[in-house]
């Protein structure tokens, strides 16, 4: 997705929309799912959405993090042997 922050966006909006409803703030036919003969709440639902997109958007951010030290990684990596190859050194492993 090009755009993680609607991940963010949308978890917030989900949890505000499932605590008013679980609180009264907003009632109505819509509020009120029934399963079988039970009656269930549809806050619980929009939590459950919420809580579902801010993990997405947590593990986006980290994903990114996660990469953005590995190319820094590989980069630093392939410097040590750029140098050490003009160096006239003969051993190609940086990490001994």
């Amino acid at each position: 997705m090009a755009f993680p922050w609607l991940y963010l966006t949308l978890g917030v909006a989900w949890l505000v929309a499932g605590l008013a409803m679980l609180t009264g703030l907003v009632s109505g036919p819509w509020s009120s799912i029934t399963l079988g003969e039970t009656p269930f709440s549809a806050g619980w639902l929009a939590l459950a959405l919420g809580l579902y997109n801010l993990v997405r958007w947590y593990h986006r951010k980290g994903l990114a993090q996660t990469r953005a030290w590995q190319k820094a990684q590989d980069l630093n990596r392939q410097n040590i042997l750029k140098n050490a190859r003009q160096a006239g050194e003969t051993e190609t492993n940086p990490m001994t």
